[in-house]
Parts: C-alpha cells; structure tokens; sequence
C-alpha cells in the first residue's frame, strides 16, 4: 500500500513512545485541525488535496473502539398529487362511485391535473411553463381527493353498521427529509509502559490536553470590536496512518480510509472526555505525579451535509485495500467540482 512521507517534526506530535508504538500498534489516526471557513479552504480540506490554514496535526493510535453513527431524517408526508393521479390512472386505482355526476366532475378535475403536469421535463420552456401551472394542478388534484375522501368516508361510516368496519387507506408515506450530521467515536484505555506514554512531548496526558485546548474558540481582537469577538473552534480532518517497525507514521495513499473509519469529512471536535486513574501515579524528576491509566473518548460530529457522488451519470467509488464504496462528498467539495464533472 502506497504511503505519503510526513515529516515528524515538533510541529506534528506522536502520541506515545517510538518504542511502545512499534511493539503494540499497526495503526494510527492522524488529526488536523484548520482555521478554514471558506467554501473553497473547506472543500480543500475535506478531498485532501490540503490547505495553508493548518495549525497541527496530532497522531493518535488506532483506538480499542472507534464508532461512527449515521442517521437520516424522514418525515411524514402526503401523498404528492403526482403520486395520486398515478394511483388513479391504474385499473386498481380507478374510482366509481356510480353516481355520474361525482363521477364526472372527478374525471375533470383528474384531467385539469394531468394537464398542469404535461409540460414538466421536456424543456426549460416547458417547466416554466409547468411552474406557473402547477398551483392549479395540484388544487385541482386536492380537489379530487376531497371529493373522493368524502365518498369514502360515508362508505365507512355505513360500514361501522356492519360485522367489517372499513376505514380509508391512509394517504401518508415517509419523505426524506435530509441526514443527521455523522458521529464519530474514539475511545481509549491508556496504560503506560513507560514514563515517556504519559508526559513529555510523546505523552498522552500532553496529547490530551493539547486537543482539549484546540477544541475552543481563541480569543480576538481588533480596532472594532476590541475584544467583544472570539474565533470560532478549528475544523477537523481525520486520516489512517499506519506505523512501520521502527515506530515511524506516515499517512495512507488512498482515495477513502474505509477499514477503519469509513469516508468521513468536515469535523467539529465537541467533546472531550477524560477519566484518570489516581490509584497508580508516576513521578518526574521534579517529584511531580501523573497517572498511570487514563480512559479517553473523544466525538467528532461531521459539519456538512454528506451525499454520495455521481459525476456525469456514472458513479465514482471509494476504495480501500479490498473494501470499494460509492465515494462520499460534504456539500463544499460538491459546490467546489469543476463544471464539467458536475453530474
């Protein structure tokens, strides 16, 4: 597997020791955070391709657990009137209540709706066109379904006299209505082999503190607001690396770190959570005590909307190693494709 050189200078801290790294993981995260808000910086940074805004990186091992959670929102809906004039152009669908003259104005409406959808999709013109006529067509369509829902509902108020009540197919369905930002989880259980795990520039307690502090604002100040503004968190970008046998990290070539943390993108860090074990201190030189065992989580949660691409009609995968899936793209790198990939 491809990998990209990361100079490991101090500007780039590796959480725990070159040796308890070689003795005890393959695999690493490597955490970024950027001062980015741009569309094009927050694109940059979500494809990889990089940005001059990054403050640091922190490499941080592969955790016991990682979890991401994904949900999507659906609500409950109506049927569109374009999904009932289909149901009533079927012979399933169809109506007949026997009385000609409800029959009738029903037909009508039914064609005055068919008539407001006929110019949808064949040209720019024609859903101008469609778009002045479309009020009309779906009131026309409401209009029918009143007529046909107050038939229904003597049908079953006459039923309720009989051992079979019956009552009206409901009209509701679920609608997508848009995705919950993605969690992601790292939880950790830290026992140090040695003094060099916990503090010092490999530490974990430095790392922590370290990420703890990037996750908040940074003061301000200018000649207007003097110091009444602050700037606001960093935006964070999470990559697999791997560990080679000398303790050494570098980053995955690769189109998606699928293995282990599926595609994720744009990320706030929003918690930070931290249980030492005080039962089992070390001492420095200087006689001062740290703990031995340190749980950790930390949770990111994605900022944008995330979609799967499709780039002129075909879809485009995201591989790792033998896992392959529709790639992923927040709505800044989507805004940010050039006009012809656009699909």
């Amino acid at each position: 597997m491809p990998l990209v050189y990361i100079d490991m200078g101090e500007n780039m801290p590796i959480t725990l020791s070159q040796t308890t790294r070689a003795d005890s993981f393959s695999d690493y995260i490597a955490l970024s955070a950027y001062q980015a808000n741009t569309l094009e910086s927050r694109a940059a940074i979500a494809s990889g391709r990089g940005s001059n805004t990054k403050l640091n990186t922190w490499f941080v091992p592969m955790p016991q657990q990682l979890s991401r959670i994904t949900t999507h929102n659906y609500t409950a809906v109506e049927t569109s009137f374009a999904y009932s004039l289909q149901k009533l152009a079927l012979p399933s669908g169809a109506r007949n209540t026997g009385m000609e003259l409800i029959d009738d104005g029903i037909q009508k409406l039914i064609g005055m709706a068919k008539g407001g959808l006929a110019g949808q999709g064949s040209d720019t013109k024609g859903d101008l066109i469609a778009m002045g006529t479309g009020i009309a067509a779906n009131a026309s369509m409401k209009l029918a379904s009143s007529a046909l829902g107050a038939v229904d509902m003597l049908k079953s108020q006459a039923s309720m006299a009989t051992d079979q009540p019956a009552i009206g197919m409901s009209n509701q369905e679920l609608f997508y209505a848009g995705s919950v930002e993605r969690n992601y989880t790292l939880a950790y259980d830290f026992v140090a082999k040695s003094h060099t795990d916990i503090y010092g520039s490999t530490g974990v307690l430095s790392m922590i503190a370290q990420l703890e502090a990037y996750s908040f604002p940074r003061s301000y100040e200018d000649n207007i607001s003097n110091r009444d503004l602050i700037a606001t968190p960093p935006i964070w970008r999470m990559d697999h690396a791997v560990v080679n046998s000398s303790g050494g990290v570098s980053i995955v070539a690769q189109s998606a770190p699928l293995a282990y943390l599926g595609q994720p993108k744009l990320l706030v860090l929003y918690n930070i959570t931290a249980v030492h074990d005080t039962t089992s201190v070390v001492l420095d030189n200087q006689g001062l005590t740290y703990p031995l065992r340190t749980q950790l989580t930390l949770s990111f949660k994605e900022m944008e909307p995330v979609v799967r691409v499709d780039i002129g009609g075909q879809q485009a995968d995201a591989t790792y190693g033998q896992i392959t899936a529709p790639k992923l793209m927040c709505r800044s790198e989507i805004y940010a494709l050039a006009g012809e990939d656009e699909g």
